[in-house]
């Protein structure tokens, strides 16, 4: 669980900035459909390595100006509220479910905060 933690960190790190700039993303491990098969506490693991690589993103060179609205959005929130609004978006969009989570799951979280 905590390799699979760590690894969903730097999976989560690259995407940061990928709408600003053209970047290469990788797999990650999971589809965005075997999210929605996972026990509960896989999804919050999941969230929480999701939000960690997000405020980890500055160390590996992302702007931290591309982090902030992100931070002001989830600061605060609970893997449990991660994970659910993760969910959620998956649930309203199954026409993504093939596509890669990594991917999916910070679009996820980036509809949720919006423009704030």
């Amino acid at each position: 669980m905590t390799k699979t933690l760590l690894a969903l960190v730097l999976i989560a790190v690259t995407s940061i900035g990928w709408q600003q700039k053209s970047v290469a993303i990788n797999q990650g491990f999971f589809r965005s459909e075997e999210f929605l098969q996972m026990p509960e506490a896989q999804k919050e693991g999941f969230a929480a390595g999701l939000v960690d690589g997000i405020y980890l993103a500055p160390i590996l060179g992302a702007p931290e100006e591309n982090i902030e609205r992100l931070h002001n959005c989830i600061a605060g929130m609970s893997t449990t509220q991660v994970a659910a609004i993760i969910e959620k978006f998956l649930k309203e969009h199954p026409e993504k479910w093939h596509q890669r989570l990594n991917v999916e799951a910070y679009n996820a979280v980036d509809a949720a905060c919006g423009s704030n």
